[in-house]
């Protein structure tokens, strides 16, 4: 496949929805992602901009929470779209929507594999009363439903996770109106603590699900 083109598809057909404040619903953090290669050659690209933002506004209140994967009606091809729907009142009452592609289904262990082999080793041989584990997600091509089963399908090659107490991921600012930095917690329980961090007044607020 070339990238080119497809980069290009997916920048005019669904890219101009990213962070479109009418797909934003009060409360939550959404991520919509669709497969490298979802949109083909031959069809109308700003109209399936148009049509995925109309079904997506009627749609996306009544989705689940956590992931969940659906079929676009109305299109002249299938296009699947995978919705990540969190519960993020913390972060921005108004909620967040962003989108992107989904990388090949193994590639992200093994970047979680690359990232525990570096970090786990100095964590845990160092004497503290807890351990908690820090990543960082700079971006929105995985949401944080999928980061945690990374950590799960890699644990067992990791045993030094039994040493860590939590794991946490570090969210940088999205939205240039805003300078904050997010953690949000992996492990033990997805979700349960949110924190938002001021990054200029270097205070905390923090949520619980």
């Amino acid at each position: 496949m070339d990238e080119r083109e497809d980069s290009q598809r997916f920048l005019t057909a669904i890219a101009p929805l990213d962070q479109d404040l009418s797909l934003c619903l009060p409360g939550h953090y959404v991520t919509i992602s669709t497969e490298v290669g979802a949109v083909p050659k031959g069809v109308d690209w700003t109209q399936v901009c148009g049509s995925l933002r109309t079904w997506l506004q009627a749609h996306l209140p009544s989705f689940p929470e956590g992931t969940s994967r659906h079929k676009v009606p109305g299109l002249p091809f299938e296009l699947l779209v995978t919705v990540e729907k969190t519960v993020n009142e913390v972060f921005r009452p108004a909620g967040y929507f962003f989108v992107a592609r989904s990388l090949p289904s193994d590639s992200l262990d093994d970047v979680m594999k690359v990232a525990l082999a570096r970090k786990l080793p100095k964590l845990v041989g160092t004497h503290a009363d807890r351990c908690i584990l820090l990543l960082e997600k700079a971006d929105v091509v995985h949401g944080f439903a999928r980061l945690r089963k990374a950590i799960d399908n890699v644990r067992p090659e990791f045993p030094q996770l039994a040493h860590v107490d939590e794991i946490w991921v570090a969210v940088t600012p999205a939205w240039e109106t805003e300078s904050v930095i997010w953690f949000y917690e992996l492990c033990p329980k997805l979700g349960r603590r949110r924190l938002k961090v001021p990054a200029q007044v270097g205070s905390v607020t923090s949520g619980n699900a």
